[in-house]
């Protein structure tokens, strides 16, 4: 695992240290995102066969549309019909080449690509992002769960029509992105659940919902099966439960952005939406609990902490604009008459720099505990890293 500590580790300090704590992006930014996309290009790319589960399965999807024609994109003796997009993908590359380790190398770095430029396009800390991206996992699902995180990555683009409430552009990118994965159809009634308040009766709803769904999964799962998600029936593998540590993180990160939410929403009443969003990833990993399956839709959403860790963090920076008196010295103060203003306004700033330094602290300290928890698992099968020669 030490090959993605390192990465993690390098994103946080060159992060610190170079890019620093500003409310507004510059160039450094442009420059530590390009690095850190062509690093993790490169680990995606030179990774050899045996890194990420699904390798074998892809390459097998992509040898079928090798020995096909056009037409077995939409043919129902293929698998993945109802997704033409990631179908038309594999036949459109075995049009120009047939080899199955450069198009498995390439799609990798295409779903990094893409959200590298939605995090530089909506991320109020570039590289708090990248952390976060790193940390959460998501890097490591770029190696293997392709079409779903192609269909995520797509749906990144979505967010910004969701929070300026333009629907006819949000549903087109959500088909399009559902062209690859069919959960991505899960974002359609998104757009009118995430303007929900979140206050005391949503919390309710919410709870008694996620303990409802505990209690009844099975029969509920049952009925669903028999008409959506054939696959997923009762006693296979993705109805087995996981373990606590696979929720453990993401609720602790949940219960801070709620006790958060006020200090949010006022930085931004966009926020709301994503919080909102994260509250779905939330409870889909609480239900994972009980059965795998949920886990699967709640990458849908998992995502936008990405954006909301960053907008916590940089929520509770001081700007010193914010403190006009600490615009002049203690002794320019002291001969306006000003030391006694001056020490109270820099009693609160100081208390303010320490709370962002405890808080973007805790942050760390959660994003690496959680890839810590990924890597040990080892569910993705992406330990031991090893290049392909």
């Amino acid at each position: 695992m030490f090959p993605y500590l390192l990465l993690l580790t390098a994103a946080g300090v060159v992060g610190a240290f170079y890019c620093g704590f500003q409310q507004e992006r510059g160039k450094k930014d442009f420059v530590y995102l390009l690095i850190f996309t062509v690093l993790m290009v490169g680990m995606a790319v030179l990774r050899a066969p045996t890194v990420g589960i699904d390798y074998p399965s892809y390459v097998d999807i992509f040898r079928g549309y090798a020995a096909n024609d056009f037409s077995y994109v939409f043919d129902q003796s293929n698998y993945y019909w109802k997704e033409p997009g990631y179908g038309l993908l594999n036949f459109l590359f075995t049009r120009v080449s047939d080899n199955e380790a450069v198009f498995m190398a390439l799609i990798p770095a295409l779903i990094i690509i893409l959200r590298s430029i939605a995090i530089w396009r909506m991320s109020k800390s570039i590289w708090i992002s990248v952390f976060v991206y790193i940390s959460f996992g998501f890097f490591g699902y770029a190696m293997c769960t392709l079409r779903q995180e192609l269909a995520i990555s797509i749906l990144m683009f979505a967010l910004p029509y969701l929070r300026q409430r333009k629907l006819l552009p949000y549903l087109l990118i959500v088909v399009l992105a559902a062209l690859f994965h069919s959960s991505a159809w899960f974002f359609v009634p998104v757009y009118w659940l995430v303007k929900l308040p979140l206050n005391w009766k949503t919390y309710i709803l919410y709870g008694v919902g996620t303990v409802f769904v505990l209690i009844f999964s099975e029969p509920i799962l049952g009925f669903v099966t028999q008409f959506i998600f054939k696959d997923y029936q009762l006693g296979t593998y993705f109805l087995q439960g996981r373990n606590v540590n696979t929720a453990l993180m993401i609720v602790a990160f949940c219960a801070v952005f709620i006790l958060a939410k006020n200090q949010l929403l006022q930085r931004s009443k966009e926020n709301l939406i994503d919080l909102n969003l994260y509250l779905y990833a939330t409870i889909l990993f609480i239900w994972t609990l009980k059965h795998f399956v949920f886990q699967r839709v709640g990458l849908l959403f998992l995502p936008i902490a990405v954006f909301l860790i960053p907008e916590l963090i940089m929520s509770c920076l001081p700007e010193k604009k914010d403190y006009q008196l600490l615009s002049m010295t203690m002794e320019q103060a002291k001969k306006k008459g000003l030391q006694g203003k001056y020490q109270e306004e820099k009693r609160k700033y100081d208390g303010e720099k320490s709370l962002f330094y405890t808080v973007l602290g805790l942050t760390i300290l959660g994003c690496v505990l959680y890839q810590l928890f990924l890597l040990s698992a080892n569910r993705l099968n992406l330990v031991p890293y090893e290049l392909f020669f």
